[in-house]
Parts: C-alpha cells; structure tokens; sequence
C-alpha cells in the first residue's frame, strides 16, 4: 500500500463496503468488503480515464449500494458497487463537478458544479427511469459561494461548504425529500403518499415513483407517476401488475427503466423463452429475436409470422437472407406435416361403412 495516495478525495468507507483508487493506476477502483478485505467482485472496476474522487453512499444496504466518482473530464457518475443479477450499472448524473458528498442521513447526493450547488434527491432514479432524473435535482446558486467552494457536510436539510479561503459557509435545503426517505426506508408507503400529497411538489413525487419502483409496490408507483402526469408510465404499470408471474414482472420493470438486455436475462434465466423471445420482438430486434427462437429451438414460426406481419404493415419484400432461409424451412415442416396428418387419415378405417 502507498499511503500517499489515500486521502479523503481517493477513499471512500461504508458499513459494509471500503472503495479507493488504485495506487498503481488512476483509472482502477478497488472494491472491498469492509469486515473481511476481501474484493466484493471478482475484479476491480476500470474507468476509461483518471478518477479524481469517489464517496460512497451511506444508507442502502450493502446489495444496492452506490458509489459516486468524478472523473478527470468533470464527469459526475454512478456505480453500483455489487453486481446483483446482471452486470454492473455505471450512468452519468452531470457534468463539470469538482466536488461531492453524500448525506449523512439520506441517500442524498450533493455536488458542486462551477458556482451552483446541485443536490440530487435519489440519485439512484437514474437507473430506474432516467427521464425522473432531471425532475428530481435542487440546482441552488448564490454569490456568498465565492470561487472553488468544496462541500464539507451534507446531512439533513443543511449544506455546510468551505470558500477558497477557508471559511464555512452554511446553506439550506428542503427539509421533506429527507423526510420522505425515511418514510420508505421504514416502508411507510401510505405516509409517504400524503406526504407528497401535502406538499404538492413534482420532486417529491419523482423520487417517490423511483423509490416504489425499486420495492417494487405498484400501487404507490402508479399513484406518483398519475400525479407527475405520466400516462403512458401508469398504462405501463397496470399491465405489470396483471401478469402473474413474479419473475415476468421483474424483467418488465427492469424493462422500464431502460435494461433491455437485464429484462433478457432475467427471463431466460427463468426459462421463460417465449416472453424473452417476445421481448426482442417489441423492441424490433428481429435477428436477436430470430437467434434465440433457434438455439432454444422453440417459436421459429412465431418469429417469423410477427416478421411477416411487419414488413406487410409496411408494404416491404424480405430481404435477410437469415429470414429468408427459416421462411423456407418453417413452410417445408409445415407441408411435411400436413402430409404426414394426411397419410394417417387414410390409414384410419371408414367406421360408419362397417
């Protein structure tokens, strides 16, 4: 270990989880159990250029922990530190930011880009729906920042920052997104519900569509989403809670935050062949779609219908040859079949004539 290379800027430590920049490359990120040392993951993360700082996230549990990092380009980004299901998530929250802290009290990320205080009330709705994202940000400016502020604390409604000469300057937040933390982190949905009903703000009810989303409690979710105006999202959700299957409701809002290749996984994990199949199909990923029917050798004439049906809609002949040669060979097993139901019915003795 070179020591040098620690500071509060390369290192970061949670309950469960202890996260710093290698000391041989800038660019690598070591994850690490807290309790044992041991990597969380069976290799560091590496970015495509220099980490400058890191923090990690302070109140999830160790599955959906985060780690926020700023780049030698001033890019702002989110990592989830475990892979849980899939691959691990990386997404960017903002540009130009030169210092950020987590709260202390909430999942609550505070950064500074330029001059302005940016604080993103769930941070983690970036992975669950990115267009809540911009909805759920307090961008704050104010000339007693002075130049090259850096956060020294973040906890509560109170923003604690440190001007180029030292002094401390001292900056309020809205109380409620803390509050409505709280509520969901002890599952207290209906509160949380007329919390944002009282105060009546699209960032509440943003943070609050992501939260249920994430716990998966439907009946909450459609209820932000209906207040925030998004019909589509709510249209979306009553269909997932019709379908029966628990595993087909994961992938379908994993769909809806924007994982396709996630929702796959999931599906196909849970040998549910013909809804990964119908997956690729709606997202018109016709030779994916076509790749699976194959391997798995099920639905080859199902894609290929649903195929036929979209080229018809729009008036086109078929010109992939990969379609073209299952078109041939689903129409041969159909004649062969047909033969072979029309041979056993000759085969069968006339009854009504004995």
């Amino acid at each position: 270990m070179r020591l040098d290379s620690v500071s509060e800027q390369t290192a970061s430590l949670s309950n469960d989880t202890f996260a710093c920049r290698d000391s041989d490359s800038e660019k690598v990120i070591q994850l690490m159990d807290a309790m044992t040392g041991k990597p969380v993951i069976d290799k560091p993360f590496t970015h495509k250029c220099d980490v400058l700082e890191l923090a990690l996230d302070q109140q999830l549990p160790a599955a959906q922990r985060k780690l926020a990092f700023v780049d030698a380009n001033k890019d702002l980004f989110l990592l989830t530190t475990r892979r849980v299901g899939g691959a691990r998530k990386l997404l960017r929250l903002g540009m130009m930011v030169h210092s950020l802290c987590w709260s202390h009290q909430a999942n609550m990320l505070a950064g500074l880009q330029e001059s302005r205080l940016s604080v993103w009330y769930y941070p983690a709705v970036i992975f669950v729906d990115k267009e809540l994202l911009n909805m759920t940000i307090l961008q704050k400016e104010s000339p007693d920042f002075g130049k090259n502020p850096s956060i020294s604390k973040f906890g509560g409604s109170q923003v604690s920052l440190r001007r180029s000469d030292g002094s401390q300057i001292a900056t309020s937040i809205s109380p409620y997104p803390a509050v409505l933390h709280g509520y969901v982190m002890q599952e207290k949905w209906d509160d949380a519900v007329r919390l944002c009903r009282f105060i009546k703000s699209d960032s509440l009810w943003g943070c609050l569509a992501g939260m249920a989303t994430v716990a998966r409690e439907l009946e909450t979710a459609e209820i932000a989403y209906s207040c925030i105006d998004q019909a589509d999202k709510v249209e979306y959700l009553r269909y997932i809670k019709g379908l029966s299957s628990a595993e087909a409701q994961a992938a379908e809002l994993t769909l809806l935050a924007g994982s396709p290749l996630d929702a796959e996984a999931i599906l196909v994990h849970t040998s549910q062949i013909f809804r990964a199949i119908m997956l690729n199909i709606q997202l018109y990923q016709w030779e994916k779609a076509l790749a699976m029917a194959v391997k798995y050798k099920t639905h080859i004439d199902t894609v290929i219908a649903f195929r036929k049906k979209y080229l018809e809609r729009f008036e086109k002949e078929e010109t992939n040859q990969l379609f073209l040669q299952y078109k041939s060979m689903v129409k041969d097993a159909k004649k062969r079949k047909r033969e072979a139901a029309a041979d056993e019915n000759e085969d069968i003795p006339d009854m009504t004539e004995q």
